[in-house]
C-alpha cells in the first residue's frame, strides 16, 4: 500500500497498482471479510491526504477486486445458516477488542516521530496511518455488522492484526532509539514477555473447555433426560448438528420440524417443514427437547420464530442445562405444569450424579440448584407453587 500511494503514475506505478489489486482479489477470494481492509486503506488516503491521481487508482484497483471477489459473495448469501451458530457480541468480546485498540495507540504513540530519532519523520507517519486503521476499522466494521448479523470472530478479521504487528515493531524501533539500546535486545525482551503471557490463553483455546460448543457433551445431557416419544427442536435448524454427530442419543426422539432428512434433501441438516406445520406438530407433543445456543434466543426465519411462539404461548419450561455454548431445554405442555411425567424417576440418579451442580428451572418458575424432585403422588418440582 505505501510503495503503491508513493507512485502514482508510469509503468511502475500501474504495475504496482495491479499487483494490489490483484493481492486484494486474491485474499478475497480466500476469506471475503478480508475486504474490509479496503476501508482501512482508505481511512489511510484521507490521513496522508494523498494527491488525487493516487485516490483514483486505488479506487480502480479496489473496484476491481471487489466486483472479482462479487460472485463468491452473492453465492456465499444462500450458505449463511454455516455461521448461525456464531453467539451475538458480549462484554468479553468489547473488552478484547477495547485492550487490542489500546495496545495499537500505545504502540503509535512509543512509534510517534522525535529529534532524536534517525529515521525521517515522514517514513514514520506513514508507516503509522497505514498500520493503525488496517487494526481498528476492519473489527469496529465487523463488530458494527455482528449488531444486527452475528459475525464476529477474531478469525474473520486476523489479517487486521498485521497493523498490530506494525504498530509494534515501530514502537519497538522507537523505543530503541530514546533508549539508546539495540533494537535486538527489545526484540528478544518483547518477544519473551507475549510467548510468556499468551501461553496460558493459548493452553486453555486448546483444552475441550476452549471450545465454543461442545455437541458430545450436549448429546449426553439429551440422552439422559430423553424419554420415549418426546419430539425435539433445534433452534437454530444448525443444531441439528447436534443430533448428527451423536445420532445414538436422540434415538426414540421424534424431530417435529424436519420434513426431509439430510440424505433424501441432499443437503447438511436437512429441510424442515413449513411454520404451519411445524406449529401442528409441536401441538400434538407430550413433551419437547429444545437444543439451542447459550446466547439470547435467536429467531432469524419464520420456523424458528414459530418454534419460540408456540413454545412460550402453549408450553412450559420443566428443565434446563446449559453447557459449553449450548443449551437443552425441556417443555411440556401447561396443562401438565408443575408435574414430572412417569419415567423421569427412572433416570433420575443417573442425571442427579451428571448435572445435580447446574443450574435448572421448574415448570412452576422457581429456581433449583439440584434434582431435588419428587415425583408420582402429586408431588411437585421446587417450591410450593
Amino acid at each position: 500500500m505505501t510503495n503503491a500511494t508513493g507512485a502514482t503514475g508510469g509503468r511502475r506505478g500501474t504495475a504496482l497498482w495491479a499487483a494490489y489489486g490483484t493481492t486484494v482479489l486474491l485474499a478475497a477470494l480466500l476469506n471475503w471479510f478480508s475486504l474490509l481492509l479496503l476501508p482501512a486503506h482508505a481511512v489511510t488516503l484521507v490521513l496522508t491526504r494523498a494527491p488525487r491521481a493516487t485516490a483514483l487508482r486505488w479506487g480502480a484497483a479496489s473496484s476491481a477486486a471487489v466486483l472479482g471477489t462479487l460472485p463468491l459473495i452473492l453465492a456465499s448469501k444462500s450458505q449463511t445458516g454455516q455461521v448461525a451458530w456464531i453467539p451475538p457480541v458480549h462484554r468479553g468480546t468489547l473488552l478484547g477488542l477495547l485492550l487490542t485498540l489500546l495496545a495499537g495507540a500505545l504502540c503509535a504513540w512509543l512509534a510517534r516521530p522525535g529529534k532524536a530519532l534517525a529515521a525521517p519523520r515522514r517514513d514514520r507517519a506513514a508507516l503509522t496511518t497505514v498500520a493503525a486503521p488496517l487494526l481498528a476499522v476492519p473489527q469496529l466494521l465487523l463488530l458494527a455488522t455482528s449488531l444486527a448479523h452475528p459475525v464476529y470472530l477474531t478469525r474473520y478479521a486476523l489479517f487486521s492484526y498485521l497493523g498490530l504487528a506494525l504498530l509494534i515493531g515501530a514502537a519497538i524501533r522507537g523505543l530503541a532509539f530514546r533508549l539508546r539500546t539495540p533494537p535486538r535486545r527489545l526484540i528478544v525482551a518483547v518477544t519473551a514477555l507475549a510467548f510468556l503471557g499468551l501461553l496460558p490463553v493459548q493452553l486453555s483455546l486448546r483444552a475441550p473447555a476452549g471450545r465454543i460448543d461442545d455437541v458430545l457433551a450436549t448429546a449426553e445431557t439429551v440422552a439422559m433426560v430423553r424419554e420415549a416419544g418426546d419430539g425435539v427442536l433445534y433452534i437454530p435448524a444448525a443444531r441439528r448438528d447436534t443430533a448428527l454427530v451423536s445420532p445414538t442419543a436422540f434415538t426414540g426422539l421424534r424431530d417435529l420440524a424436519l420434513a426431509r432428512d439430510p440424505l433424501d434433501s441432499g443437503t447438511m441438516n436437512g429441510v424442515e417443514g413449513t411454520p404451519a406445520q411445524i406449529a401442528a406438530a409441536m401441538s400434538a407433543a407430550r413433551r419437547i427437547l429444545v437444543v439451542s445456543d447459550d446466547s439470547a434466543p435467536s429467531a432469524h426465519t419464520d420456523r424458528d420464530r414459530t418454534k419460540w411462539r408456540m413454545l412460550r404461548e402453549r408450553f412450559v419450561r420443566c428443565f434446563e442445562v446449559s453447557e459449553h455454548g449450548r443449551r437443552v431445554t425441556v417443555y411440556r405442555p401447561r396443562a401438565k405444569r408443575g408435574r414430572w411425567q412417569p419415567g423421569w424417576s427412572q433416570r433420575r440418579p443417573a442425571v442427579r450424579d451428571t448435572l445435580g451442580r447446574r443450574r435448572m428451572a421448574c415448570s412452576g418458575g422457581a429456581e433449583i440448584s439440584g434434582l431435588d424432585a419428587r415425583h408420582e403422588g402429586g408431588d411437585r418440582v421446587g417450591g410450593d407453587a
